[in-house]
């Protein structure tokens, strides 16, 4: 809301309102309505259980997996991030699909000069399929191919 009284009544410190708009024609996005996608960004909602969502993503991933090409997955917290990322890491070598170290955990259970190199690698060799991401920390995240 706008509204200074509404504001008031929460009793906010130094509020502050961000907006959405539609990005003119001719830029380098897809908009609908308010919002825009990056061109190249696809976003999938699938509905499952709980059990079910491991398997999901990994035939999501597996779908769309081309050489030379990093699918960035993101999670809410540090424990799933690992856990997810071991998961797959087992999925993927299981199911013969690769090597587990294309799998990779980017949170802030590595150090800076772990995340240094894991960007470095990403950026710079085929190795890496998959990069399993926390919120917190894929905010300037810099790989080229994603």
């Amino acid at each position: 809301t706008n509204d200074p009284q509404k504001l008031a009544s929460l009793g906010l410190v130094n509020p502050r309102v961000y907006s959405s708009q539609a990005l003119k024609s001719g830029s380098e996005s897809t908009s609908s309505g308010k919002y825009g996608l990056p061109n190249g960004l696809s976003e999938y909602i699938v509905e499952c259980t709980a059990e079910q969502k491991p398997l999901f993503l990994l035939s999501l991933l597996l779908e769309h997996k081309r050489e030379g090409e990093i699918s960035v997955v993101f999670t809410s917290s540090l424990d799933s991030t690992h856990r997810l990322a071991r998961l797959l890491q087992i999925m993927w070598k299981e199911s013969d699909i690769g090597d587990s170290s294309s799998i990779m955990e980017y949170s802030s259970a590595l150090n800076q000069m772990q995340r240094s190199k894991l960007v470095k690698r990403c950026n710079e060799t085929n190795e890496i399929s998959v990069v399993v991401c926390s919120d917190g920390l894929s905010r300037g995240m810099d790989i080229s191919s994603v």
